[in-house]
């Protein structure tokens, strides 16, 4: 019984060991020399995304008015994504935190409802504010080069949308959007890093119960990847 209270005491303290150097490894991570690494990033960024979406007791009309679709109707669609994102992020902890801004344009060609496509112009803009984590894995990065995990969440408005109704009448829909991936950062200057951040996204939209019957919801899943720089403002 000793024997055993022994091997257990060891695992523990461990244990305690391991968490405490992967806790100070983290954090070191988060420094230039003796200073926490306060980011502002810029990025650009391209994707693809795919639709799943459902009108019910409403209609979808063409640019000029024209009823194309009503009732209960599902249907799909795939578009390119282009966007520009700004964020700012700061050590917590073991982890890094922050708050941005992405400005996501859409173009939409076609809609598909059961096997038939429909030509269907759409261009228009999300504008996506949002909170993010960032957890390091401290085996994959040294003191140039970082490589994090990172995850995103809040939610969108929209502008420049052409066809009436597709995204309902009024801008008080309920809306929301989460993304995951990771980010890996390249000191190239003092002070100055370029990343990649790959990432996959899912947004969901309903319209807004003032508009009740009428249902519009859209389950929107993409992916994409952004090239950006991040630059350390803690230092003059």
């Amino acid at each position: 019984m000793k024997f055993r209270k022994n091997i257990i005491l060891k695992a523990v303290l461990l244990l305690l060991i391991g968490f405490s150097f992967e806790k100070a490894d983290a954090q070191r991570l988060f420094k230039d020399g003796p200073k926490d690494k306060y980011f502002v990033a810029m990025a650009y960024g391209i994707g693809n995304a795919n639709w799943f979406s459902k009108l019910e007791q409403s209609a979808l009309y063409d640019t000029s008015g024209a009823e194309m679709f009503s009732g209960k109707v599902n249907f799909k669609a795939r578009n390119t994504t282009k966007c520009v994102n700004v964020d700012v992020s700061a050590p917590v902890m073991n982890v890094r935190l922050g708050m941005g801004l992405c400005f996501e344009e859409f173009y939409i060609e076609k809609l598909k409802i059961n096997s038939t496509q429909y030509y269907f112009e759409e261009k228009f803009r999300f504008e996506k504010m949002y909170a993010q984590i960032e957890i390091p894995i401290q085996r994959l990065s040294n003191d140039y080069f970082t490589f994090n995990l990172k995850s995103q969440a809040g939610y969108f408005g929209y502008s420049y949308v052409n066809h009436i109704n597709f995204l309902g009448m009024d801008n008080k829909a309920s809306v929301l959007f989460m993304n995951t991936g990771f980010i890996a950062d390249y000191k190239l200057y003092p002070h100055t890093y370029a990343y990649i951040h790959p990432t996959f996204e899912y947004k969901y939209f309903r319209n807004a119960a003032s508009e009740a019957p009428a249902r519009i919801v859209h389950n929107i899943f993409s992916y994409g990847v952004m090239f950006g720089i991040r630059i350390d403002v803690s230092r003059e």
